[in-house]
């Protein structure tokens, strides 16, 4: 009963530690250079969809990196 019991303990240790690796608080984001260049928006026939996706849509991103491809399937 007793290896059991640490067996258990030993379980639950592990899985602890494991839990506070995981929350780590990750680094900051990557810098705008290493980010992707292009966005693609996949659309079936919706053009009120792409006037709300691309038009109204507000980007934290310098325009002159970003290249949108619009994508009608």
């Amino acid at each position: 009963m007793l290896v059991i019991l640490a067996a258990y303990g030993l379980h639950r240790y592990y899985c602890g530690r494991l839990f506070q690796e995981s929350r780590q608080v990750p680094g900051p984001p990557p810098a705008i250079a290493e980010c992707p260049s292009y966005l693609q928006l996949p659309i079936y026939n919706e053009p009120l969809v792409i006037e709300r996706l691309v038009i109204r849509c507000p980007l934290h991103y310098p325009r002159e990196l970003l290249d949108i491809q619009v994508l009608d399937i």
